[in-house]
Parts: C-alpha cells; structure tokens; sequence
C-alpha cells in the first residue's frame, strides 16, 4: 500500500515490485534459495521505494520452478531497527544460514553519509527460515556479542558503514574468508571488506570505483554490485554489477580488481 494507506496500483500513484536480494546454493541439494523485497514503487512528482516486506523462495534449476515462497517479515514502510528485517546476501555456515540488512539511515548527495550493516541467522531448514519467530540478530550491546531475537538490539557489524547496497560471498576457497561489498553511492563507488565469520570482525581490504555512469531518469543509477567467489581468485576480486549507461538500455558489466 501507499504511505497513505491506498492500495499500490497506478491509480495512487504506485505499483508493486518484488526485487531479488541475493541467491545461494542450498547444502546437500542442487536448489537454489533465493531472498527477495517488496515494494511499493511511488512513481509521479515525489518518486520513491516504500519497503513493505523480506520473503525466502526455493527454486529448482532443474525443473525451472518455484519450490516454495515465504514472505518472512511484513510492515509498512520498514525504517529504524526494522530495517534489519530487510535481509539478502545469504550465506550457509555451520548449520545456519546467515542474512544482511543494511540500512542508509542518512543520505547524502547520492550517497550513504551514515549507515548499518546488521546480521541475522535462522538454522538452515526450510521450516526455520520462513518462521519470523526463529531468526536472531548480532548485537554487541551484550559483553563478548550475542544472537537476540529482539531485531531493536541488532547493531551494525561494520562501524561507520555507508550502504547503498551490499553484498556478501564466501570466498574461503581464494583464501579471503567471506566477503563483503558495500556499495556507497549511485555512480559505483564500493569498500571491500572481508572476515573469519558471518558476525566478523570485519576488515577492510579495498575501496574503489566501477567504470559505471549513470543513466537519465528516475532509479536509473549504478547498481548490483556482486562478487564472484566463482570467477575471482587469491589476487583478483571480480564484481559485476549493473550499469545503466551501458548500450540503450543498460548492460550488466564485469570488472576485476587487485586485492
């Protein structure tokens, strides 16, 4: 719905969208696990993206179909401490399975001046992760770290983080642990940081820019910035990302950075 309650059609300015947040392989299984974001897109005089919702879909390549879908948390208008409901990026670790929300609590000038980077996990089952009961969140407000289950407690893993988007991989098999890329602006500038655990601590490895311009119109920017523990190596980080400046209507591109 809009923020004034109306339902999100054309006729009050706005339409429903459900945008894809990460993808990982499921363990023990040739599914995919695929986390995804409800939207109301506001189109017109004061355009803009009211977050309505985090759902988990299984998808079966083989069979070219949707297993299951779960729309896990639901609200109007997700800000504040629910913002970490807004999960993607999942990671398979020791039995659970680990999502991060970032939130830009203050943006500026295309960019992220102020922002957090929280983590949750659930045990990796389907009949746990579509459960909004069964998730916890990083919080270091308790001595040494602990998981909540209350999502106000979760604090940022990465101090001063600046996300206009982010993604993360495991890249344990180039030797870089798991992986982080947070996106700071809309014309493709990023930090890399990587790390020994899904909670951290988190280091930064690199920062740098991708050879993206952005494109005339309304959300018409740099985007989709992901790393490729699949195509990267020991010395080269590769990223692809979306660039809508690229051919008549955007392109996704590829480029490789030193780390």
């Amino acid at each position: 719905v809009t923020l004034g309650g109306q339902p999100c059609v054309t006729a009050n300015g706005g339409y429903p969208a459900s945008w894809i947040s990460g993808a990982a392989r499921i363990p023990g299984s040739a599914g995919l696990l695929i986390t995804y974001e409800n939207y109301c897109v506001i189109t017109g005089a004061h355009p803009g993206f009211i977050a309505e919702g985090f759902g988990i879909a299984r998808y079966d390549p083989a069979a070219n179909r949707l297993v299951s879908q779960n729309t896990v948390f639901t609200g109007i208008n997700f800000t504040g401490a629910a913002a970490a409901e807004l999960l993607g990026s999942p990671v398979f670790r020791d039995g659970y399975l680990y999502l991060y929300g970032p939130e830009c609590s203050y943006p500026a000038l295309g960019g992220c001046g102020k922002g957090e980077i929280a983590v949750a996990r659930v045990p990796a089952t389907p009949l746990a992760w579509a459960n909004p009961f069964a998730y916890r969140w990083w919080s270091a407000l308790a001595p040494g770290g602990t998981w909540t289950p209350d999502v106000a407690a979760a604090t940022s893993v990465i101090p001063g983080a600046k996300p206009s988007g982010v993604s993360v991989a495991d890249f344990s098999a180039t030797g870089h642990g798991l992986v982080l890329v947070e996106q700071t602006d809309v014309a493709g500038r990023f930090t890399v940081y990587q790390a020994p655990a899904p909670a951290g601590p988190w280091t930064r490895v690199l920062g740098g820019r991708v050879p993206c311009a952005i494109g005339a119109g309304f959300a018409n920017f740099c985007r989709a910035l992901n790393p490729h523990p699949e195509l990267s190596t020991r010395s080269w980080l590769l990223l692809s990302y979306f660039s809508p400046s690229a051919r008549p209507d955007g392109h996704v591109m590829i480029d490789g950075f030193r780390w």
